[in-house]
């Protein structure tokens, strides 16, 4: 028998599944050929969640901490007290007391379920922003009013292709199919990036601009065709406002000085922009562009070039950053209505630790669900210090990770083969509605189930006892009363492409900001930003003496985040480094190094890419603080400019040879 449901993962692709089941074990997992757009094959990441599922090491019952260590407790014993830290801490500092932790780890729409129990009590604090892609989110909702893509299919339609900062080759699989099918149809494609990923093999041109600098060479190339007359005219006359403020920002932006900050030289940079004479150009960006101070800038001055381009509405075209489609036409089931009027309190993700630590009243009691904060937060040391001093904490999650492992309950959460869900991702329009394959494993349970029982325990009405598909009725209710849905009932178990679709972004050219218009020029921005409109200030390469190499992280294809990082085959972290910052600093391929800053260091082997630029270094993310793989003691908290985004690809760092010493080297904060 095979059942039909959807990779869980924060990916672009989605894939939808065909599990193979035989006497209630999952034996086997395919693509499923139906999709058009995943195409009937899948990457590794699929089988190791397959081999994690039926691990010995799977958490299969509830744990919980003791002067002994762990032991395993039955779940009433655990839903018991649980709802009595709740009552206990709403009691004597209100429901903000509570703090409920819950990120992308495990995707799929009922998830946002688990919400609806903190807002049913009064609102309790939440975490804001975004580690992943809060800054271009924000920026595209500044210009556009909304994130909106192209239908992956149109790429085909396009003459130039610049995939901007996206590695389709390690993160979106089921992209290059299509890129290699576009270049034989006589595309060219532009690969922008300062490190030589896998996709640079699918490029015709590649520019390797230094990290933090993609805004100057988009304001720099939207210079170039402004005084070459090259730009939409149209376009920027009939469906544009603010265009000259833009421009007058656009003209600081001569090749020689856009060359200076981003370490491309100046012939690449017009070579660059005269390319994009060649429309329609389609713009596809990853996320590592945005991810520092002056990200939301950086999208924003993209998504300027792309206007400038003719890019916008049209076939072959789109700045394609994200999509919000499908979840902007689902209820979302958080509940937020719950709350009212009262202005529930946020954490900033970025800046956990400190949030933490600063909170009036104090967090009694968190839970995390979905997430893995101790491995992937940004000021490690400071959110280890702060969740040391919350006296009571929750994790629902697969596995013993870093945060479990420092919480005081551990339940075990179902695997997306062992529950229903709606399944749905940022690039394409498709959403599987999810059949169960087989039943969980042990007392494992999806993690908004052990939510709605503490809701039931606690008597919350608004937060009634339903089952998946009662919810998932309920999130499709709209489209169903439209006509362009059936109920949940008969979709359970299928890949449809979601009603509404449009295989062009914003061709009608009305666009959802307030002016109805693309918006170079945002009132919203500009009262964060006045002085530059949101543009001007990208980071100076220059950087730092003490620290002189910028660090950034790439995507290993076989791990996402802090998934399955073991998997990618390297058993200590690895810092790879230009052969002229090697050679400056006497270390060798092989060697063991310290990397460090002035927030913490990690020992880590030394490797050299001899196409990678000087001031440069990467590793790949995702390492467990647990076994010394972690870089987050080292890398910047605070948020973006705009959307909350976190700051992680400014990371400032040196390499040294590793003395040996005790102590010296560590995940640790440096003393």
């Amino acid at each position: 028998m095979e059942v039909r449901t959807a990779c869980p993962l924060d990916c672009w692709d989605t894939c939808t599944v065909l599990a193979t089941v035989k006497d209630g074990i999952v034996t086997g997992l395919r693509g499923d050929p139906e999709n058009t757009t995943t195409r009937g094959f899948l990457c590794p990441k699929a089988r190791f969640q397959l081999e994690r599922m039926y691990s010995p090491t799977r958490l299969l019952h509830p744990l919980l901490r003791s002067a002994g260590g762990w032991k395993q407790v039955t779940w009433n014993e655990a839903r018991a007290l649980v709802c009595e830290r709740i009552s206990d801490a709403v009691a004597r500092h209100g429901s903000d007391s509570l703090y409920y932790h819950h990120d992308a780890g495990s995707m799929g729409h009922l998830h946002n379920l688990s919400e609806r129990l903190f807002n049913a009590l009064g609102g309790a604090t939440l975490p804001a922003g975004s580690l992943c892609w809060g800054a271009g989110i924000a920026a595209q909702v500044h210009d556009f009013g909304a994130y909106l893509a192209n239908d992956p299919f149109d790429v085909l339609n396009a003459r130039t292709i610049v995939l901007w900062g996206r590695d389709p080759a390690a993160t979106n699989i089921h992209l290059v199919p299509l890129l290699k099918q576009a270049r034989s149809l006589g595309a060219r494609v532009i690969v922008i990036d300062p490190v030589k990923t896998a996709s640079a093999s699918l490029a015709d041109i590649v520019i390797r601009p230094m990290p933090g600098t993609d805004g100057a060479l988009a304001l720099a190339a939207s210079n170039h065709l402004a005084s070459t007359n090259a730009c939409d005219t149209s376009f920027l006359a009939r469906n544009s406002l603010g265009y000259d403020g833009f421009r007058a920002i656009s003209s600081r932006w001569s090749l020689v000085r856009a060359s200076w900050a981003t370490g491309v030289p100046e012939g690449e940079i017009k070579a660059f922009a005269e390319q994009l004479l060649r429309r329609p150009v389609c713009f596809l960006l990853g996320y590592g562009l945005q991810r520092h101070k002056h990200g939301g800038k950086t999208v924003r001055a993209v998504d300027a070039l792309g206007a400038l381009c003719g890019s916008i509405g049209v076939r072959g075209g789109g700045v394609n950053y994200a999509n919000g489609h499908v979840s902007s036409r689902l209820v979302n089931l958080r509940g937020s209505e719950l709350v009212g009027a009262r202005q529930t309190r946020t954490f900033q993700r970025v800046s956990l630790g400190d949030e933490i630590i600063a909170a009036s009243p104090p967090v009694e009691v968190a839970f995390f669900a979905r997430s893995n904060p101790l491995a992937q937060s940004p000021g490690l040391a400071r959110l280890e210090q702060a969740l040391d001093a919350v006296p009571f904490k929750v994790c629902v999650d697969f596995s013993m990770t870093d945060t479990a492992r420092r919480c005081d309950l551990v339940l075990p959460a179902a695997t997306f083969l062992e529950q229903d869900n709606i399944h749905y991702c940022s690039w394409h329009n498709h959403a599987v509605f999810a059949q169960k394959a087989v039943e969980p494993l042990g007392e494992a349970r999806p993690d908004w189930g052990f939510f709605s029982d503490i809701a039931q325990d606690l008597k919350v009405a608004s937060f009634p006892a339903r089952s998946a598909l009662e919810w998932m009725d309920e999130a499709i209710a709209p489209l169903v009363a439209q006509g362009l849905l059936p109920g949940a009932q008969a979709l359970l178990g299928q890949s449809i492409r979601f009603p509404g679709a449009s295989e062009v972004a914003w061709a009608d050219r009305k666009f959802a900001t307030p002016s109805g218009k693309f918006e170079f020029y945002s009132e919203r921005c500009a009262c964060e930003d006045p002085e530059s409109r949101g543009y001007a200030g990208f980071v100076d390469p220059a950087g730092s003496a003490r620290f002189p190499l910028t660090l950034i992280s790439r995507r290993h294809p076989n791990a996402l985040h802090s998934q399955f990082y073991d998997r990618i085959g390297r058993p200590a972290l690895e810092v790879f480094v230009s052969a002229v910052d090697a050679l400056a600093r006497q270390v060798s391929d092989g060697d063991r190094v310290l990397l460090s800053n002035e927030t913490g260091s990690v020992r880590a082997v030394l490797r050299v890419d001899r196409d990678l630029a000087p001031g440069t270094a990467y590793v790949f993310e995702g390492g467990s603080p647990s076994n010394g793989q972690s870089i987050n003691y080292m890398t910047p908290a605070g948020p973006t400019d705009i959307g909350l985004g976190s700051r992680y690809n400014e990371c400032r760092v040196d390499v040294s040879a590793d003395n040996g010493q005790d102590g010296l080297a560590r995940s640790t904060p440096s003393p």
